[in-house]
């Protein structure tokens, strides 16, 4: 501790930025992780460790949120509430990145021995699940006002069968996931021009060929210049080159 705060500032940095992003799961899982054991042997070394690296933990890292359930291993909205009320407020506000992993209606992905797959599919109608992503993104401008960057990945389409027959199967789905995308994306665009969030710089939606990104762009830019809101220098369709799993 005898070191300048600046030079302690540029250690913890390093030590505490992680390369991979941090799923917001079940409570026990969250801050838990072996990404994460090195911020977690901080916080116990003594008071001062842990409020000069809080604020750094949580700005220099990306977080992963979603409303996956609990038979997939994903980001849970579960999840993200605990985070919510276990995280102090001031920590919170220091969240400047976060991965939004959208989970759709997946009540059509059965398979013939077994359509629900264990799955309580009742909690998986379009309505749920458009509720489900309007909360996560209102949370999310009410307690991460320093937000700059909301990536998008619409990975999938998750469910019980193979992937090729899910994706043959999402065609059918897919007007009204682009219309919950397009309601989430516009959702952070009010609330960047109401100004709960502050700093936003870019929403960014890695491109998926199982949705027509590039008409939904078109559309949210339309929107919003109606709105008054200019999209198009903040909404970017992006390609990311690594498989993503929850």
């Amino acid at each position: 501790m005898t070191l300048p705060l600046e030079v302690r500032n540029m250690i913890s940095t390093l030590a505490l930025t992680l390369d991979e992003t941090i799923a917001i799961r079940f409570p026990e899982e969250t801050l838990e992780t072996p990404q994460t054991t090195t911020f977690a042997a901080l916080r116990f070394v003594n008071k001062q460790l842990y409020q000069e690296t809080s604020p750094i933990f949580f700005a220099s890292n990306t977080f992963r949120v979603g409303n996956g359930s609990t038979g997939y291993n994903c980001p849970s909205v579960k999840g993200f509430t605990k985070f919510i009320m276990s995280i102090p407020r001031e920590c919170l506000s220091c969240i400047t990145k976060v991965e939004i992993a959208p989970v759709f209606d997946l009540e059509k992905w059965g398979n013939k021995e077994d359509d629900t797959y264990g799955v309580d599919t009742s909690l998986m109608k379009l309505e749920w699940r458009q509720s489900q992503l309007s909360w996560i993104i209102d949370t999310m401008a009410s307690y991460f006002p320093n937000l700059k960057t909301a990536i998008f990945d619409v990975d999938g389409p998750y469910g019980p069968n193979n992937y090729f027959v899910r994706y043959h199967q999402a065609s059918d789905m897919a007007s009204d996931n682009s219309y919950i995308m397009k309601h989430m994306v516009f959702k952070l665009l009010v609330a960047t021009k109401e100004s709960k969030l502050k700093r936003l710089e870019g929403v960014h939606i890695f491109k998926k060929c199982w949705l027509d990104l590039e008409k939904m762009l078109v559309d949210i830019v339309d929107y919003a210049k109606d709105e008054g809101i200019e999209a198009g220098k903040i909404v970017k369709l992006v390609d990311h080159d690594y498989p993503c799993l929850f």
